[in-house]
């Protein structure tokens, strides 16, 4: 009889915002190990609704991630993030069918709160992804 060890998932702790696989690592993890991230991100589908808000994420933008999830990013969320910098990219890659990876910089003016940021769009599918590092 042999015992077989499933191999541990490698730590995303030190994953950097700029991470060549970023779209890769986002795509695939669960909530709990987004969590692990050191820099904020936001996951929402196609219509806007927020399916992630990593504790980076709440802790830079002061939201609660109960608050987050399910509401809508672009008009409950970040309102700031509805234009043509940010969501209509979105749009135009879902539209499209193609993946979403462009950085950008970026400043939230959350409720309360004004975060200058280095900004990542991802995209894949019908997902979207907010990852965020202040500057």
């Amino acid at each position: 009889m042999s015992i077989v060890v499933a191999a541990r998932p490698q730590p995303l702790l030190r994953t950097p915002l700029t991470a060549p696989d970023l779209l890769d690592i986002l795509a695939g993890a669960t909530p709990a190990r987004l969590d692990e991230l050191l820099f904020g991100v936001i996951g929402f589908g196609s219509d806007g609704r927020v399916m992630a808000c990593n504790v980076s994420a709440q802790r830079l933008s002061g939201i609660a991630g109960g608050d987050a999830l399910g509401a809508d990013l672009f008009t409950q969320i970040a309102p700031c993030a509805d234009n043509l910098m940010v969501r209509e990219r979105f749009r135009r890659a879902w539209e499209r069918g193609v993946e979403l990876d462009v950085e950008l910089r970026f400043a939230f003016s959350y409720p309360m709160k004004y975060l200058r940021v280095v900004l990542r769009l991802l995209s894949r599918g019908q997902r979207g992804w907010l990852a965020f590092t202040p500057v």
